[in-house]
């Protein structure tokens, strides 16, 4: 009977060390099934985006392909849903299990997304992520990202007033906090 103890104990322990592998620690690039993240870290914090991103860190452009002639701050975007926190809630349900979201809430966890809008679309084309190194949060494979990439492109809508549609694409930042999104009524 000690010997199965033991055994099972064994088993458990292997699982759970097993459970909080770093995919992104001292690497500058990982691999999923589908995608390719490049893996930037900072103190406390991991930074990935898909290699195919090419808008990140790039200064506005007119549709012409000129400089754009304002700062950033000045051409501003609409989400298109009055309560964007239900769509929020909808994809992180269909890419966690109940689980992992009931641990992110109770550990007050969260990631952000920095998102490449094409203005005459409406339509996310990239997003990088930027999250804590957190056990919970860099034990998710490349491949879980990478579906909530998919998931937030497909549901995500913007729209631009006339002076922003005269950009090629606009940058937005999105927090996705797990107490704010799944918070109890």
């Amino acid at each position: 009977m000690k010997k199965l103890s033991f055994l099972i104990l064994s088993c458990l322990l292997c699982f759970a060390v097993g459970a909080q592998t770093d995919y992104y620690a001292n690497k500058t690039a990982v691999a999923g099934t589908n995608v390719i993240y490049s893996v930037k870290s900072y103190p406390g914090t991991y930074v990935i985006s898909n290699i195919n991103n090419t808008h990140f860190d790039q200064p506005y452009k007119l549709l012409n392909g000129a400089p754009a002639p304002l700062s950033q701050d000045q051409y501003k975007v609409t989400f298109i849903y009055s309560n964007p926190n239900d769509i929020a809630k909808a994809i992180l349900q269909e890419v966690f299990t109940s689980s992992q979201l009931t641990n992110m809430r109770n550990q007050n966890l969260g990631f952000d997304t920095d998102c490449i809008l094409d203005t005459q679309t409406g339509n996310i084309i990239e997003i990088r992520f930027m999250f804590d190194q957190h056990p919970l949060l860099y034990s998710l494979p490349p491949d879980t990202w990478f579906s909530l990439e998919q998931k937030i492109k497909q549901r995500f809508k913007y729209t631009f007033p006339p002076l922003s549609k005269t950009v090629q694409f606009i940058n937005v930042f999105i927090v996705w906090g797990f107490q704010g999104i799944f918070r109890e009524d």
